[in-house]
């Protein structure tokens, strides 16, 4: 396929990561999408994240050129804010292991104490052993490589990022509703196993979306796109061909 026949496509990452979240899919989906990842690393809110991703776009492609996004975890609440305030350029939205609703209080504690820890310790040493435990299935704890590619992206992002992102989290706003106002090819993925954003959350997000197709892994916790690369790869592939 021409370069100017591809999908311009956004992707966004979740909380700590960078473009190593989507590895697998930049290399299968070249053929067919032009990529572009947001960068979620110089911004202290989720609006002002979206704001700058459509203007990664606008950049690349122009004004006036339609993109599909996709986003994962945090990159999935940018995604709606995205829609918020460029859905005539979105053309279509994926959205994967994520949730519309707003922070829950326990969440937010949560949140809280993870930051107060951080700021006291000198050195950031990215995603914990047991912190790993809840984001993958247990079955992928053996998996060597995949675990340092997540210690090492997480740690790369710093202890900065780490505090801006969170805080970013905690005041994100609740798009349920916005999900009624989803017109365009949608795409919702579930990992069975995720105990960060359960499947029910997906389920329901699918349901309040029109044209949307729901998915569910098994055997796969919260960061689907290197847990099941393959799996994703095709969901995805899928969905950008849809006319």
């Amino acid at each position: 396929m021409k370069a100017s026949q591809k999908t311009p496509l956004l992707l966004i990452p979740a909380l700590l990561c960078d473009q190593t979240l989507w590895q697998h899919q930049i290399t299968a989906l070249h053929d067919i999408a032009e990529i572009v990842i947001a960068d979620t690393f110089s911004d202290d809110s989720l609006v002002a994240m979206a704001v700058r991703a459509d203007q990664q776009m606008r950049d690349q492609f122009g004004s006036n050129t339609p993109y599909a996004v996709a986003g994962l975890s945090m990159g999935g609440y940018i995604a709606l804010e995205l829609w918020q305030i460029a859905s005539q350029r979105i053309s279509k939205i994926a959205m994967l292991n994520t949730s519309a609703a707003a922070e829950s209080v326990e969440k937010t504690r949560q949140r809280q104490r993870l930051i107060a820890t951080v700021k006291a310790h000198h050195r950031f040493h990215g995603m914990s052993d047991k912190q790993l435990r809840e984001y993958i299935h247990v079955d992928q704890l053996q998996n060597q490589q995949l675990v340092d590619t997540i210690k090492q992206m997480t740690q790369r992002a710093g202890k900065e990022n780490f505090i801006r992102q969170q805080q970013a989290i905690i005041a994100r706003r609740d798009h349920s509703q916005l999900l009624h106002q989803i017109t365009v090819p949608a795409l919702i993925i579930s990992g069975k196993n995720d105990v960060i954003t359960p499947p029910e959350l997906q389920k329901q997000m699918a349901e309040a979306i029109k044209d949307t197709t729901f998915v569910e892994i098994s055997h796969c916790g919260h960061l689907s796109t290197l847990e099941k690369p393959e799996n994703i790869n095709i969901f995805l592939r899928n969905w950008l061909i849809i006319e």
